[in-house]
């Protein structure tokens, strides 16, 4: 099992650090692959695991700008998971799906939709005529933040008890493979 500080060792080879993926047969066939638009398979599935693993140092920002940022700084290539969807949806979809545990699934959903909240404000324009109900609604708003930050503290806690002994798949790691065992 490996500790978060060592699964995001982007600097090397994706395929060597996580080598279990290659058994789905969906990532085998990318990791044979040249890559796309010039950029290696195991570069991509870095990409793909820092905009959405939760590990990631990056999952606190919304969505969209987690993908700019990877792909500007990290790929060098905007728009990549633009114009590469159709090849990247499925292995985006079965990497999200392998990672999460219920919990996960639960505050990527508050994520998300704290997110679009966020976005449709971010455009509309407050007059006289609906600054009652937008308030209003913020204020709705701000209770959907309270329960995600209610998750937030409960996933918090985990963390804290089990510190770098949690693994992804939200698992822990036995004494021994933690470094805590004393034969004394």
């Amino acid at each position: 099992m490996k500790l978060k500080s060592e699964l995001f060792q982007v600097e090397e080879s994706f395929w060597d650090i996580h080598p279990g993926f290659v058994a789905l047969s969906l990532f085998k066939k990318f990791r044979g692959r040249k890559g796309l638009g010039g950029i290696s398979g195991s570069r991509i599935m870095w990409a793909i695991s820092l905009v959405y693993d939760y590990q990631s140092d990056f999952f606190n920002m919304a969505i969209r700008d987690r993908i700019r940022v990877i792909e500007q700084d990290f790929l060098g290539a905007k728009n990549f998971f633009l114009d590469f969807g159709d090849d990247l949806g499925p292995l985006i979809k079965m990497y999200v799906n392998i990672q999460r545990t219920s919990e996960m699934r639960y505050v990527a959903m508050w994520n998300n939709k704290v997110d679009e909240i966020v976005e449709l404000y971010d455009v509309t324009k407050i007059d006289k005529s609906n600054i009652m109900s937008i308030t209003k609604e913020m204020g709705q708003v701000n209770a959907l933040l309270d329960q995600k930050e209610k998750i937030m503290a409960r996933l918090g806690r985990k963390k804290e008890e089990y510190g770098d002994s949690a693994i992804v798949g939200g698992g822990t790691l036995s004494l021994l493979e933690g470094g805590r065992f004393d034969e004394s």
